[in-house]
């Protein structure tokens, strides 16, 4: 009865960044679904309206102002961080993506936070010369270093970028161009199941307390990816290999090294061993197609 108190677990107040975001969002649906009180921190006040429509508390805060930080994390049980390398253009600054999340666990140390659980991305540690995977390893390293209670997710490529806006133009021309082969085997991972990992790791600190989890709930190849692309929009998807030159203008070196990364090494998740450990049966991108929106338009 005793292990079974601690899983069952008693409400908690978390504080969770990019509440109104990808991850952020899904880790507070997950929370909420499970009776946890949620604190939603943002830079901007007009999101604080919107995490309110939302039945959450709003609280502003800067994740590189250590000293904005402090009033939201009083009193909570865990704390969830995400960070960014990326501007409002689109563009990469590593620097400010470290900073953040150096300074949010530093803000977490001086608050004594209970258990911080930082998203991160597969192979982070695996020397890949991605700047954007070099950063979160860095952001790792320092949390590694902190002496707080720690667990890290690292997810894959999410499955909803191929029902994102900037792959709108793509696919209603009937084509999918990324710079790889078409026999490349991607791993993606729903964001949603991030949110249930994360909500179920802060339910169980000490028994999640030191791990780092590799997330991906699909391997496919680029070919399968467009024809099941094809299936649920109605019309074939045609994929292509897009020339280096052509993708490095459109996304830049950093862009470019990530997918010189899946051409040549890729993630390595163990989806069936995630699967036993956490007993829970990841989204396959069938499943998530049943279920995606795509833009308007479709």
């Amino acid at each position: 009865m005793a292990g079974r108190v601690e899983t069952m677990a008693e409400t908690k107040t978390i504080l969770v960044a990019g509440a109104t975001g990808q991850q952020g969002g899904s880790v507070t649906r997950a929370l909420v679904k499970r009776g946890h009180r949620v604190r939603g921190l943002t830079r901007n006040p007009e999101k604080i309206k919107e995490l309110k429509a939302l039945g959450l508390e709003g609280v502003r805060g800067d994740l590189t102002d250590k000293a904005s930080l402090a009033p939201a994390l009083r009193g909570v049980d865990a704390f969830f961080i995400v960070t960014t390398p990326f501007t409002p253009d689109f563009s990469v600054d590593v620097e400010n993506e470290v900073l953040q999340g150096t300074t949010a666990i530093d803000a977490a140390k001086a608050a004594r936070v209970p258990h911080v659980v930082l998203s991160s991305v597969a192979s982070a540690d695996g020397g890949t010369g991605i700047p954007h995977f070099e950063s979160k390893a860095q952001i790792e390293r320092h949390l590694n270093a902190s002496g707080l209670r720690y667990t890290i997710t690292r997810p894959v490529a999410f499955m909803e970028m191929y029902a994102s806006p900037w792959m709108l133009p793509q696919l209603r021309a009937g084509v999918l161009a990324q710079p790889m082969p078409a026999s490349t085997r991607q791993q993606i991972v729903a964001v949603r199941d991030i949110g249930e990992i994360v909500a179920r790791a802060i339910e169980s600190p000490v028994k999640t307390a030191g791990k780092t989890v590799e997330l991906a709930g699909d391997a496919l190849t680029m070919a399968d990816i467009a024809a099941r692309l094809s299936g649920k929009l109605g019309h074939p998807v045609r994929y292509v290999e897009q020339p280096e030159e052509e993708a490095t203008q459109r996304m830049g070196e950093d862009g470019m090294r990530m997918f010189r990364f899946f051409r040549e090494k890729g993630y390595h998740v163990d989806i069936a061993a995630l699967e036993r450990e956490w007993g829970i049966r990841m989204t396959r991108f069938d499943e998530f197609l049943k279920d995606a929106t795509f833009a308007p338009g479709w």
